[in-house]
């Protein structure tokens, strides 16, 4: 099972190596292209992902997942798009959970709940093994207020995956349904697997920051955060440091909200 939700950096530079190895080999390789363009936008460099995606396209016009990164890059550059290359990703690749996430994420910034919530579960039924597609439905579920339905995917999520991402995860889910307490509880369940993990520690520092608390929230600051600066009002700070994370992270929906409540 996977239980990451972040990018491993020094795999990322491995896998974009070895891509560029095999477009050595094969020039005319589309898939070798397409992974190469999607490993460079997660990596945060959209400039030389541009020409790979558009030459798998040009090699192989039918591959879902050509597409599906096409998808992602309009989405990173802000670009209208996206929305019509994750529906074809989905009509060639009907099983590709990337695009059906992707396309839920679209959807729901365009207000579209319902479509996410049905593309987020149709995610997790083609990739039931994944900690990110639980995360993902179970923080649209508890962000739209279905609360019971919410708690089932949580108690699943935490069975399934009991480590640290996992926790974080339940946290997030928590917070979104108003337990704090919980929420904490979850995040510190997380801290005690990886206590220098700054995403534990920054989460923990976030809901004490939302909670009013900065002086606890200090404790547990390890350096910036988007979440936490959103809670402090520093809206400035949030706007330049999210301008990067969704670079960083071009498929996360949560920095757009909080870059758009900013």
């Amino acid at each position: 099972m996977t239980d990451e939700q972040r990018v491993d950096e020094t795999k990322l530079a491995r896998a974009i190596d070895y891509y560029g190895q095999a477009i050595a080999v094969d020039p005319e390789s589309a898939e070798a292209h397409a992974r190469l363009g999607k490993a460079l936008l997660y990596q945060g460099n959209v400039v030389e992902a541009e020409p790979h995606i558009l030459k798998a396209l040009e090699l192989d016009p039918t591959r879902g997942d050509t597409f599906t990164t096409l998808g992602l890059y309009y989405w990173v550059v802000r670009e209208t798009g996206s929305g019509t290359a994750y529906r074809r990703a989905i009509e060639l690749s009907p099983n590709d959970a990337d695009a059906l996430s992707y396309l839920a994420s679209w959807s729901w910034m365009q207000g579209r709940a319902d479509e996410a919530e049905e593309l987020y579960r149709r995610a997790l039924e083609v990739d039931p093994l994944s900690l990110v597609r639980y995360a993902d439905l179970g923080y649209k579920l508890a962000f739209g207020g279905s609360r019971d339905a919410a708690l089932t995917v949580l108690e699943r999520l935490v069975r399934l995956f009991p480590t640290a991402p996992g926790y974080l995860a339940a946290a997030r889910i928590s917070e979104a349904l108003g337990d704090f307490d919980e929420a904490i509880a979850w995040a510190l369940r997380a801290r005690q697997l990886r206590p220098a993990d700054p995403e534990a520690n920054g989460m923990l520092a976030e809901l004490w920051a939302r909670l009013g608390d900065f002086e606890t929230a200090a404790q547990f600051e390890t350096g910036p955060n988007m979440g936490l600066l959103f809670w402090q009002r520093r809206y400035d700070e949030l706007v330049e440091l999210g301008e990067e994370v969704t670079i960083d992270h071009p498929a996360a929906a949560a920095p757009r909200f909080l870059l758009a409540f900013a």
